[in-house]
């Protein structure tokens, strides 16, 4: 088999969208291909992908060029950070650095905010940012929430709040920051 290289027509061709639930389906029977369940298959990273010919694509992409004609040039986001809800609604094109900020909080952060943490060995807050796969120190704090200032001023100064979703850093000052 070929490598293939999928148009709007092609994908329009090949498969149905269930908008309701947000997934692919194959429009005609054959080799591991089921009609009545859902093409492809989840991989590894919780996220699915179909096979197409010799080439594997992921099914929130195959989707989009479904939906809107097109492959996108940036990266899909889950808005709502789950890799298998694919409907569109729930997916939007974004740069590569708005879909590293739509994460989820990290299992072994303790701060609840993304990018602070206590330093024990000198008893302090950390903050830090990750821009362009760089790690940037933004200082240690005695008040956790000046660490979680720090991170939130460097969020605004990247326009991180283009990117449409609130950071753990602006959540945590909404909720728990008095200004009295």
């Amino acid at each position: 088999m070929e490598k293939v290289e999928m148009t709007h027509k092609m994908v329009r061709k090949l498969f149905w969208y269930d908008y309701k639930i947000g997934d692919l389906f194959w429009r005609s029977p054959g080799q591991h291909k089921a009609m009545d369940k859902p093409a492809g298959g989840i991989i590894g990273n919780g996220y699915k992908r179909i096979l197409i010919g010799e080439t594997s694509y992921y099914t929130h992409r195959l989707i989009w060029l479904y939906h809107n004609g097109y492959f996108p040039e940036n990266e899909i986001d889950h808005i709502d950070r789950n890799p298998l809800n694919n409907r569109i609604e729930n997916l939007r094109e974004v740069t590569r650095q708005c879909n590293m900020r739509n994460v989820k909080i990290a299992k072994n952060n303790r701060s609840s905010v993304t990018g602070v943490s206590w330093t024990k060995r000198i008893k302090k807050w950390h903050a830090q940012i990750m821009i362009n796969k760089k790690q940037i120190h933004l200082g240690n704090f005695t008040r956790f929430i000046d660490a979680v200032k720090a991170r939130y001023t460097k969020e605004c100064e990247v326009d991180w709040e283009l990117c449409g979703n609130i950071s753990s850093a602006h959540k945590y000052i909404q909720e728990n920051y008095e200004t009295s």
